[in-house]
């Protein structure tokens, strides 16, 4: 409860599903990945940040509105920034762990390198743990079925006070879908909050998103993940283009083809949405790692919504395709 609201007993049951259980309760929690990167920019006075080209156009836009001059940087094959990106004293390097494919012993090496001036995005790496002393972003909607929500590690804080959010007006594709079965016919809902979401004022996490939040079965979710990549790489490891580690309950099986963008529109003819992360990458002419990537990686779904034998169906629908 927020200091000085009146509590309300009786009446009838709200929402509930047992005491919550957040996978980080040591973070703060916010209501967008967008804010945990507006929250660290504010509170540190960052000036300038190294962006990699590949990458979401929010970021960008997050530091297009506090005023933070953003440099772009192309990354190598191993997801890596190529050698010459060399920050000043006071500008920081924003890094991604792109599928989950940089490890902690990575991202502790990449912060000693830029003098530990460096904001690490675990977008994509819901379950991998923080690094000590470096600031952390996670989102809860990439993972979970959720409205919204964010993590946010670090040692730095606001002056400010934030608001607490409210997310109940973000629900229609979530609920919709859970009654009918059906992303189709939610889709538009869905487009409509993605759109909110890019103009969200800073504020703390929901009730609702934490409700919901503190009702996941973490370890199943990340084990059913493990499972489902497991049985993509199994089949897929030696067409793809990317050289691949498992991650710990992974986001998605990144499937590197050469076509790319011809066989992702040949999945969604089969009902398997497979989404274009990125489209702005897509046109970066002075990072063709990040250009191509962003055209050609299939992030194919393992989420713990699949079973194993989904993944059969799959790679039945998808192994005719690679020839």
């Amino acid at each position: 409860m927020i200091c000085g609201e009146q509590a309300e007993y009786g009446g009838y049951l709200e929402l509930g599903f047992g005491p919550a259980k957040p996978r980080y309760p040591g973070a703060l929690a916010l209501n967008t990945a967008r804010n945990c990167l507006a929250y660290v920019l504010r509170a540190r006075n960052i000036r300038t940040l190294h962006l990699p080209s590949y990458l979401c156009g929010a970021v960008k836009n997050t530091c297009a509105e506090l005023g933070v001059r953003a440099t772009e940087y192309p990354i190598g094959q191993d997801f890596l920034p190529l050698p010459g990106l060399e920050p000043g004293p006071d500008e920081w390097v924003y890094l991604v762990n792109y599928y989950g494919q940089l490890g902690p012993e990575q991202a502790q090496a990449l912060s000693e390198r830029y003098g530990r001036r460096v904001i690490w995005d675990n977008v994509q790496a819901f379950f991998q743990s923080p690094c000590s002393g470096m600031d952390t972003i996670y989102t809860c909607r990439k993972f979970f079925g959720v409205p919204d929500g964010a993590y946010l590690f670090t040692d730095c804080r606001l002056k400010e006070p934030l608001e607490r959010d409210e997310s109940r007006e973000r629900m229609t594709h979530l609920l919709g879908r859970a009654d009918t079965g059906s992303a189709n016919r939610f889709y538009g809902s869905y487009a409509e909050n993605e759109e909110r979401l890019e103009t969200l004022p800073l504020r703390w996490m929901s009730r609702l998103t934490e409700t919901l939040l503190g009702a996941i079965d973490y370890d199943w979710a990340a084990q059913r993940r493990n499972e489902n990549y497991a049985r993509l790489a199994r089949e897929l490891d030696g067409v793809n283009g990317l050289a691949l580690h498992p991650p710990a309950g992974p986001y998605a099986y990144p499937l590197l083809l050469p076509k790319g963008e011809q066989v992702r529109k040949a999945l969604q003819a089969k009902k398997v949405y497979v989404p274009l992360l990125w489209p702005e990458a897509a046109a970066a002419e002075h990072d063709p790692v990040g250009r191509a990537y962003a055209r050609n990686i299939l992030p194919l779904p393992v989420d713990q919504r699949y079973t194993p034998e989904d993944m059969e169906r799959m790679l039945a629908i998808l192994t005719p395709l690679l020839g």
